[in-house]
Parts: C-alpha cells; structure tokens; sequence
C-alpha cells in the first residue's frame, strides 16, 4: 500500500517538462554509471572475471524500497520538490525495471546453481 501512495504522489506529468525530463534522464545515467562501474572496478580488484564483475554491478544496481521511503520522507519534510521526487521515483523504478533483463544478457540462461563463483585464491 505504502508503494501505491508514494507512486500516487508522483506527478508523471512534469516528466514532459524538458528540464526535468533531462535532469531524470542524466540522474538514471549517473547512478547507473556510478553503481555499475564502481561495483564492476571493485569486483574486478577482488579477481572475479568481467562477466562476473559486470553481472554484480548490474545487480546491485536496482535501487528501489529504501530510496522511495526515503524520498517520500523527503517529499512530507519539505526537502525533495515534487519535481525531484519524481526524478527520484523514475531512478528507483527505472533501475529495478532494467536489472533483470540486462542480468540476463551478461549471465545468459544460468540453472541449477550460482552463476557468480568465488574469487581466485591469491596463494
């Protein structure tokens, strides 16, 4: 019900608004760039091949639950405009939504056990 409510309080309409149609698009971009490459550089530091590494930084990239509560939050107090909390839902909503099927790409049709293994052992 909470989800209903915060998504009620959206006003999809000012995504039309060329300004805050690009600042949410350059938001999505940075996030996804920023959670992807910084998860991808760390995993690959830690030995996991690239397909490995790109697969945790697609799936640690869905934001979703904590970043709508706290922008509701932000939207009662007074701090998040109705504009930037639409930005905000549009990240959240936008990320979980492209997560399974990019995870799919990179991992193809993984059954029966985990497609992410250990790290190399350094010794």
């Amino acid at each position: 019900m909470f989800f209903g409510v915060a998504g009620l309080e959206a006003d999809l309409g000012l995504l039309t608004d060329p300004t805050v149609a690009v600042v949410g698009a350059a938001t999505l971009a940075i996030a996804t760039v920023g959670k992807v490459g910084g998860v991808y550089l760390a995993a690959a530091a830690l030995g996991y091949d690239r397909t490995e590494a790109t697969a945790m930084g697609i799936g640690l990239n869905a934001r979703g639950a904590i970043e709508i509560v706290i922008a509701t939050v932000g939207l009662d107090l007074g701090i998040l405009s109705p504009r930037m909390y639409t930005v905000v839902l549009l990240v959240a909503v936008a990320t979980s939504a492209m997560t399974p099927p990019l995870l799919r790409r990179v991992l193809g049709d993984v059954r029966g056990g985990a497609a992410v293994g250990r790290p190399p052992d350094p010794s």
